[in-house]
Parts: structure tokens; C-alpha cells; sequence
């Protein structure tokens, strides 16, 4: 059963995410749950949960994933909270890394990064060495505190 995080998270449709209110939704529910929940919790009662939600944001590439965190000031702290806990940072950029390879391959990714850098006021020429060097845990750390 799809949990529904606070209402101050559900978005209305945003058009330069394009995605729908509800995978916006889906995305605050995992990074709340990632920061609101210890290791035992997070793997006893909310791994499958997790991965299905995952599972279902087809239509979000990472970069849209992301940007929709880290527009949001109360889940930018959700993201900066498992940034500080070693076992969820590293399942999370894991995960991450593993979308962002795959996206990378993509004909749309140099013009997504340029959007999604110009959105987010980043420097293009700040992220690009992370990308390029497969440094995932480092990327998303730069612009998480740009």
C-alpha cells in the first residue's frame, strides 16, 4: 500500500519536472522514509516498499528525481539527514549511481544536465567532473550543498 507523505510534499503537477503529482509524491515518500528511519526499520519494514516505489517512478529520470528533492527545502534536509548516515548514503548513491550510468547512455542527457544545472542555478563545469569520473556519492553531495 502506497503511504502518502504529508501534504506540504504532494506537489501540484510541475511542468518543468514533468512528472505527475503522485511520482512526485512517490519521490518524497522514499527520501522522508530514507531519513525518518533507522537501518533495522528501513530493512525489516520498508525495503520491498521502498523498491516498489522505486520501481514505479518509470517516467522520473534521475536528474528529475533529485531536482524534485532538492527544490523542496524540508526534503533537501531528508537528503542531507541520510547523507549523514553512512549505510543509507551508501545504499542511496549506490542506487543513484546505478540510474545515473544508465541515464547517462541516454541522447537526452547533455541537454537534461544542462536544464537541470540551469534550473538549479549549479555551475555546469561543477558537476561535470563527478559525472565523468563516476563519482556519484560526490555529485549528489555538490549539489545537494550548492
Amino acid at each position: 500500500m502506497f503511504f502518502a507523505p504529508p501534504p506540504s510534499y504532494i506537489y501540484a503537477e510541475i511542468s518543468h519536472h514533468n512528472c505527475s503529482k503522485e511520482d512526485c509524491a512517490k519521490v518524497a515518500d522514499i527520501i522522508t522514509t530514507l531519513a525518518n528511519n533507522g537501518k533495522l526499520s528501513l530493512l525489516m519494514s520498508h525495503k520491498k516498499r521502498l523498491e516498489q516505489l522505486g520501481d514505479e517512478l518509470t517516467n522520473v529520470n534521475p536528474l528529475q528525481f533529485l531536482q524534485i528533492i532538492l527544490e523542496d527545502p524540508t526534503l533537501k534536509d531528508c537528503l542531507r539527514r541520510v547523507e549523514k548516515d553512512h549505510f543509507k548514503w551508501s545504499n542511496f548513491t549506490s542506487s543513484m549511481g546505478q540510474k545515473l550510468d544508465s541515464f547517462k547512455k541516454t541522447k537526452d542527457f547533455p541537454a537534461k544536465l544542462k536544464k537541470f544545472c540551469n534550473d538549479l542555478k549549479i555551475p555546469i563545469d561543477a558537476v561535470t567532473p563527478y559525472l565523468q569520473n563516476k563519482d556519484y556519492k560526490g555529485f549528489i553531495h555538490k549539489i545537494a550543498t550548492y
